[in-house]
C-alpha cells in the first residue's frame, strides 16, 4: 500500500469488518481512509465506478473481508439462508474485475477466511475467487511465540506472538506454490531489520527511523 502511495497511485480500502488498524498503517508510510461496505452489491458497484486519474501507475482497491459481506437476499427477511446467492454475486464480481483491472491498471486484493465443514475447509463465498484470482496466498497460523519469566520460583510464559505459515499460490502457468513464515511479535511484523530496511529506502532516508530516534547503523536502530 505504501509503495502504490509512494509512486503516485491512489489506494482505496473497503472495511467490512471495522477492524483496519490506521496507526499501523500509518508506521510503513501508508495513508489510509477505509469505507465500511456492508452488500457485495455496494462493493461491485464502487469497484466499477472508481477510475483513478493515473492509469499508468498502479492503483489497488482492497476488500477486507469478504465473509462479513452480505448478498441481496442476505438483508431481507427472508435472508439466504444457503448461501448461494452470496456465491453467485461473487463470483459475478471477480468476473467484472478482470475487464476492470487491464483497463485501469488496478490491483485488486481481497481477504477472506477458511471454515471447516463436513466437506473440509472451504472460503465463504464458493470457489468464483479462487478461480479468478492471479494470485493467492493462505496465511495459517502454526504456534505462539512465548517468552519465559521467573517469579518467586516459578516460570511464567507469556504469549508475545504468533507464527504462521504462507503458501503462495499462482495461476495455473505456475509450476510450484511457494510457502514461507512470518512472525508477528507484540502487533509488529518481524523481521524488524526487513521493516528497517524498507521505510529507509521507501522515504528515501539516511538513517533508520525508530519511533523518537534515528540510527545510522542497523544493529543500534
Amino acid at each position: 500500500t505504501a509503495s502504490i502511495q509512494n509512486k503516485g497511485g491512489v489506494v482505496k480500502i473497503g472495511d467490512s469488518e471495522g477492524r483496519f488498524d490506521i496507526n499501523f498503517a500509518n508506521l510503513f508510510g501508508a495513508t489510509i481512509k477505509p469505507w465500511r461496505p456492508t452488500t457485495i452489491k455496494e462493493v461491485r458497484d464502487t469497484l466499477s465506478q472508481w477510475n483513478p486519474e493515473n492509469p499508468d501507475v498502479i492503483n489497488m482497491y482492497g476488500i477486507d473481508g469478504l465473509a462479513s459481506l452480505s448478498s441481496q437476499l442476505d438483508i431481507t427477511e427472508e435472508g439466504d439462508k444457503r448461501g448461494q446467492l452470496r456465491a453467485k454475486e461473487l463470483h459475478e464480481l471477480c468476473r467484472k474485475c478482470c475487464i476492470e483491472i487491464a483497463k485501469y491498471n488496478k490491483l485488486v486484493v481481497f481477504t477472506n477466511q477458511e471454515r471447516m465443514t463436513d466437506y473440509g475447509v472451504i472460503a465463504p463465498g464458493g470457489k468464483g475467487v479462487a478461480y479468478l484470482a492471479s494470485l493467492r496466498m493462505r496465511i495459517q497460523k502454526i504456534k505462539n511465540i512465548e517468552i519465559a519469566r521467573s517469579f518467586n520460583g516459578k516460570s511464567i510464559k507469556r504469549q508475545i506472538g504468533i507464527e504462521s505459515k504462507i503458501k503462495i499460490t499462482k495461476s495455473s502457468i505456475d509450476t510450484h506454490p511457494r510457502e514461507c513464515s512470518i512472525y508477528i511479535i507484540g502487533g509488529m511484523v518481524d523481521d524488524i531489520r526487513g521493516n528497517l530496511t524498507y521505510l529507509k529506502d521507501m522515504h528515501n532516508l539516511s538513517k533508520y527511523p525508530c519511533v523518537d530516534k534515528e540510527f545510522r547503523v542497523m544493529n543500534k536502530a
